[in-house]
């Protein structure tokens, strides 16, 4: 009972990506201690006080659920609007419960299955931004793959033209390096230029 409203409390935070700040961590730590008191062997009377103390700290954990909801709901996330269904559900139903073991004291536990629906609805939720977030990644994938497409085609044409001025480079090149060799009696000479690219740094006279 005292840990069904901290699941629900980060359930919401974690919906919404929403960063805890101290002030929430402080109130789950709270509501954590206060489970752990309630495993010891405790007096009525104080088992009694640690619920009262519960039942106002819900009031805190409410207000700041209530709080990420509103704050989603502005910006549009449809996810807040899954949530506040399910929270309607669960206020109609504690009321009717609240009013039926006020007047005739009994109980038919319509909180349980507000309970059940914000849970369809939180599933609901998830399904629907794991859909949204596939959406996005598809349209993002798209995207890079035609800028990737898009900047190959530019460093392919941008290695051509390179690849065409190191030709001419090479030419220009081979034109300035002499073609007729000294001509000496007794001694034959043959000259090979070979630079390791296109062209070289090197020339010879």
């Amino acid at each position: 009972q005292t840990l069904l409203p901290i699941s629900i409390f980060l359930f919401s935070y974690s919906l919404f990506q929403t960063k805890l700040q101290l002030k929430e961590r402080l109130l789950i730590f709270f509501l954590l201690c206060l489970a752990f008191f309630q495993t010891w062997n405790l007096e009525i009377p104080t088992r009694i006080l640690l619920l009262r103390i519960w039942e106002f700290s819900l009031i805190l954990v409410v207000f700041f659920i209530i709080r990420g909801v509103i704050r989603a709901a502005k910006a549009k996330k449809a996810e807040a609007y899954f949530l506040t269904a399910g929270f309607i559900c669960i206020c109609i139903g504690t009321t009717i419960d609240i009013i039926i073991d006020v007047t005739s004291g009994k109980n038919i536990y319509l909180t349980q299955y507000g309970f059940l629906v914000l849970m369809i609805l939180s599933g609901v939720a998830i399904s629907y931004r794991h859909a949204k977030n596939e959406k996005e990644l598809s349209i993002l994938t798209k995207d890079l793959e035609i800028r990737v497409r898009e900047r190959t085609l530019e460093l392919r044409e941008k290695n051509q033209d390179l690849e065409q001025d190191l030709f001419f480079a090479s030419q220009l090149q081979s034109y300035l390096l002499p073609k007729e060799h000294p001509n000496t009696i007794g001694i034959r000479i043959h000259s090979t230029y070979l630079p390791m690219k296109q062209v070289g740094g090197d020339l010879y006279d």
